[in-house]
């Protein structure tokens, strides 16, 4: 497939992992995963440097204070450094559903499975987010089970380009044959 780039400007790898007539799957890694947790990494460092500072020259705030706020600090980092994406998975099944998940580097994942039955189309959406034009993967959805969401919105970690997204379109929209109802 190849390197496409995201809307924030970083490097994805994006490429199908398994391709028939009934069964697609595609894979986005996020190629820049390295230099983001050298980031946090250097980000917790240079915090507990700042604490250990401060709690070596003696200053007339009240210590308990300094600890509580770079707990809350610590805990910031660590939280983000968790929530990194490694990548994000599309697997459809031409009679079963479409399964989108997105594994991060703590070791959590998030999964969301759209029976076939309840895909109405597959669109790529205009949004406006902070002034600017942002290209997105939709799947429109029908029947009662997606009454609270009628739009899922897919690959929307990474937030690939508009190039990539077109590439994945056209993948999804060959597999599926989508006939509106």
């Amino acid at each position: 497939m190849g390197t496409y780039w995201t809307n924030c400007g970083r490097k994805i790898n994006a490429r199908i992992v398994q391709k028939s007539p009934n069964v697609l799957n595609l894979s986005i890694e996020n190629t820049e995963l390295v230099q983001e947790r050298l980031l946090r990494l250097k980000l917790a460092a240079a915090l507990l440097f700042l604490y250990a500072f401060l709690i070596l020259v003696p200053t007339g705030w009240n210590q308990l204070w300094i600890h509580g706020i770079f707990v809350v600090l610590l805990g910031g980092v660590a939280y983000s450094y968790t929530k990194i994406v490694k990548n994000e998975n599309l697997v459809l099944v031409k009679d079963f559903a479409l399964q989108y998940s997105t594994h991060f580097i703590g070791g959590g994942a998030k999964n969301v499975l759209i029976p076939i039955k309840h895909i109405h189309d597959v669109v790529i959406n205009e949004v406006f987010h902070n002034l600017k034009v942002v290209f997105s993967l939709s799947v429109l959805t029908k029947g009662n089970l997606f009454k609270n969401q009628p739009i899922v919105t897919l690959l929307n970690h990474l937030n690939p380009r508009v190039d990539c997204l077109e590439m994945i379109y056209n993948e999804l929209h060959n597999i599926l044959s989508l006939e509106n109802d």
